[in-house]
């Protein structure tokens, strides 16, 4: 979980600094020219981070239950 709760942490960076113009990403377009696509990107990593902090607090949720078995954690 540390190790999800690391890759939120970067990538909030990551989309933060793409956000601001800090950063940028191209990608070749059909004729050749390089094209910005700097907000498609911070866009896909606001998702992933919505994704992943899902992951965590759920995984959060399931330790703070009390009076689950091991087993029941499995399914």
């Amino acid at each position: 979980m540390e190790r999800i709760k690391n890759v939120i942490r970067e990538y909030q960076e990551i989309a933060e600094r793409l956000e601001a113009g800090k950063d940028r990403v191209y990608r070749k377009s059909r004729s050749g020219e390089d094209e910005d696509i700097s907000v498609q990107t911070a866009d896909h990593y606001r998702r992933l981070l919505t994704h992943y902090t899902e992951i965590v607090e759920r995984n959060e949720a399931i330790k703070t239950q009390p009076g689950k078995k091991q087993a029941d954690k499995k399914r």
